[in-house]
């Protein structure tokens, strides 16, 4: 995907989203939590549900950055979710995820194209042998994604695109809590910053210190401008040394949040250079890339 919240925010977004039937229990999807058929998943982040096919369990697979599961005969079923994307971006996406498998496929029959969904059924060959897969995507009204593959054996083509129907026909799509996510940090400009020294003694003496500082603008539109300065000085016997360094770069940004959650932050920059950094909310601030920023002013 081209657009890529948080850990800290699921909770909250979970009972606020409203997705799925009426009574229904509900289990938000976790990277390190084990899946199993029947049950009715929810992504907030994502804005997503659906229930899992009877029969079918699994885990989420960060290789294929989606659920694989599978079923006691052997079929496999792969389940993806974006907060934002379009269908032709997400069949490229997944059609990369399973070539890079060692999946090869040839389109069976005339494929249901749509502006908001896809459904295709394809001929399969892999290292295992023939078989069959069917596929489908679907694009929500508020712009997020769902893709689902199921694959079978050769004498299961009627079986996969059942298994493929099934789920199709429980998904729900909302707003995904992404959307509320990046309405919240629109407009702010966000630093961060660290300093230290250190001094040391023996038969010689030596001193230093460092300092650095970034900030990122996310202005409404999608334009972003980030900025990074970093200084350092050593002195050793009294011969000191300094250095300093800048970056700084400007373009257009976007967050995406997959099903398990995980939200990036994508920067592309006008000079060409492109960047993916992790993102979450902790404790009124945002862990962007591993760095703990604040809002420091608005744009």
């Amino acid at each position: 995907m081209n657009r890529s919240t948080s850990a800290g925010l699921l909770t909250s977004l979970a009972l606020a989203a409203g997705v799925g039937s009426p009574g229904a229990a509900q289990t938000l999807i976790e990277v390190d939590a084990p899946v199993s058929g029947d049950a009715a998943l929810h992504a907030p982040v994502a804005g997503i549900s659906f229930t899992v096919p009877p029969g079918f369990q699994g885990a989420w697979d960060p290789e294929v950055e989606g659920l694989v599961l599978e079923s006691s005969d052997g079929m496999i079923l792969g389940l993806w979710g974006w907060s934002e994307g379009e269908v032709e971006e997400a069949a490229g996406a997944i059609e990369a995820r399973l070539s890079g498998l060692g999946l090869r496929l040839e389109e069976r029959g005339e494929p249901t194209v749509g502006d908001a969904e896809l459904m295709a059924l394809f001929a399969a060959a892999s290292a295992e042998g023939p078989g069959f897969l069917a596929a489908a995507i679907r694009r929500g009204d508020d712009g997020n994604v769902f893709a689902v593959a199921v694959l079978g054996g050769p004498d299961e083509e009627d079986a996969v695109q059942a298994v493929r129907d099934t789920v199709i026909g429980s998904l729900r799509l909302t707003r995904p809590g992404a959307a509320t996510w990046r309405a919240e940090v629109e407009g702010a400009v966000l630093s961060w910053s660290s300093s230290g020294s250190d001094m040391s003694s023996g038969t010689t003496t030596a001193t230093g210190a460092s300092s650095s500082t970034a900030s990122i603008a996310l202005c409404p539109g999608g334009v972003y401008r980030y900025s990074e300065e970093s200084e350092s000085y050593v002195s050793i016997e009294g011969v000191s040394a300094s250095n300093a360094s800048s970056d700084g770069h400007a373009g257009q940004w976007w967050i995406t949040a997959n099903l398990a959650g995980q939200a990036r932050l994508t920067l592309e920059a006008s000079d060409g250079r492109v960047f993916y950094w992790s993102v979450e909310e902790a404790d009124g601030a945002y862990l962007i890339d591993g760095y703990r920023y604040v809002v420091s002013g608005s744009c």
